[in-house]
C-alpha cells in the first residue's frame, strides 16, 4: 500500500534524534513484548534509513543480516523476511492504536517496501492506526447517473399530483362541513431548554489543564528561572514533542529529581543510565511516584499495584489528570481508584 510519500522525502524532513527516541520508545514498549527478532528488524530497518535514505532495502539483505539466513537463501522459494516484515507492519499498527498515541514522528513500513518512512503524526496514514486488510482492493462501482435522475423526477412529479389532490379534498371537505364553536385550547406547557453544557468536573476541569501544553509552555519560559519551575517546563515540553528541548532543559536543573522526571529525561535523551538511576531510586519514592514511573514506562501492572497503595487524600484532580497516567486511564483498576476518590462516579 503507497504511503503517498517516499522514504528520502520524509526522511528530510525529521531531526534524526527524534526519530531515534520514537525508535527506543517502540523497542521498549509492551507491543512488541518478547519479539527479540521485531526489535533487531525495526533498529536495523531504521538506522539503515537513517544512513542511507535514497538507497532502497532489499528483501534479501534483510535475510542476510537480520535472519542470519546464509548467503545462499532465494527470497523467491524462501518468505521468511516478507512474513517477518508483515509481522512488524501490523504490530506497528497495534502500537500506534495503543502506546503510541503521543508519538510526533510514527515510522511506518509500506506495504509491498522494505524501508521504512519517517511520518510526523498529523500526517500519518490511516493504516498507521489500524489493522491492514490483505484482501484484494474492492474496485469502486459507479451508480448510472441519467436513470437514477429519470426515476427521482418521476416519483417527484407523482408525490406532487397525490399532494395536490389530497389539498384539494380537504379544502371541499372543510366547506361543505358545519363549523365548530371555537374551542379556546391553552397552549401545552414547554420544557425549559438551555444550551448551556452541563459543567466540567474537577477532574475534566484538571485534565484539560493538563493537557494544555502549549499554555503552559508559553506561561513558564517567561520565568524559568527555578529549578522547580525548570522541571514544569521541560515536562510540558517533553508531553508537546519537543523532547529535545526538553532534554536540554532538564540539563539546567540541579538537585534530586524524582524517578518519573529522570525517566523521561533518559527516554528524552535516549540515555539508559538515568532510567537505571530512576529504577534505583523506585524502592525509597513513595507509592505515588511510583505509579508515575510505572505507568510512564507502561509497566501497567506495577503502576497499578502502586497506585492502589497511594491514600485517597493524596489523589486530588490534578494528580490523576497528569498525561503520564495517559497508559492506564482505560484500565478498570485505575477507573475503580478514582471512583474510591470520589474523582469519579
Amino acid at each position: 500500500m503507497s504511503t503517498g510519500v517516499s522514504n528520502s522525502s520524509v526522511s528530510r524532513r525529521v531531526d534524526p534524534s527524534d526519530v531515534r527516541v520514537c525508535l527506543a520508545s517502540i523497542v521498549q514498549s509492551n507491543t512488541l513484548g518478547d519479539h527479540d527478532k521485531l526489535r533487531q528488524l525495526i533498529s536495523f530497518m531504521v538506522e539503515r534509513a537513517l544512513a542511507a535514505p535514497d538507497v532502497p532495502l532489499r528483501e534479501y539483505e534483510i535475510g542476510v543480516k537480520i535472519m542470519r539466513l546464509g548467503g545462499d537463501w532465494d527470497p523467491r522459494t524462501n518468505a521468511t523476511v516478507r512474513l517477518e516484515v508483515s509481522h512488524l507492519r501490523n504490530r506497528l499498527a497495534e502500537y500506534y492504536h495503543r502506546e503510541g498515541l503521543r508519538d510526533p514522528i510514527h515510522i511506518v513500513v509500506p506495504k509491498g517496501a522494505f524501508n521504512v518512512i519517517f511520518v510526523r503524526a498529523e500526517n500519518a496514514p490511516v493504516s498507521t492506526f489500524r489493522p491492514e486488510y490483505n484482501g484484494p482492493e474492492e474496485p469502486q462501482r459507479q451508480l448510472p447517473v441519467k436513470p437514477i435522475l429519470a426515476v427521482a423526477g418521476v416519483v417527484l412529479a407523482g408525490a406532487g399530483i397525490w399532494f395536490g389532490l389530497k389539498l384539494f379534498n380537504k379544502d371541499t371537505a372543510d366547506d361543505e362541513a358545519p363549523q365548530p364553536a371555537a374551542v379556546q385550547t391553552k397552549p401545552p406547557a414547554r420544557k425549559p431548554h438551555s444550551d448551556k453544557p452541563a459543567p466540567a468536573t474537577p477532574l475534566q476541569q484538571a485534565r484539560a489543564s493538563a493537557r494544555d501544553f502549549n499554555a503552559t509552555i508559553a506561561r513558564l519560559k517567561g520565568h524559568a528561572d527555578t529549578d522547580p519551575k525548570r522541571v514544569e517546563l521541560a515536562k510540558a515540553l517533553w508531553w508537546n514533542g519537543g523532547r529535545k528541548s526538553a532534554a536540554k532543559t532538564w540539563e539546567q536543573v540541579e538537585g534530586d529529581l524524582s524517578p518519573s522526571i529522570l525517566a523521561m529525561w533518559g527516554l528524552a535523551a535516549i540515555d539508559s543510565k538515568k532510567i537505571d538511576q530512576a529504577r534505583a531510586k523506585l524502592s525509597s519514592a513513595s507509592p505515588l511516584e511510583q505509579a508515575r514511573f510505572h505507568a510512564l514506562m507502561t509497566e501497567t501492572s506495577l503502576a497499578l499495584d502502586a497506585l492502589e497503595k497511594v491514600p485517597a487524600k493524596e489523589l486530588t484532580p490534578g494528580v490523576v489528570a497528569d498525561p503520564i497516567f495517559t497508559s492506564i486511564e482505560r484500565e478498570p483498576r485505575y477507573l475503580a481508584v478514582l471512583k474510591k476518590a470520589h474523582l469519579i462516579n
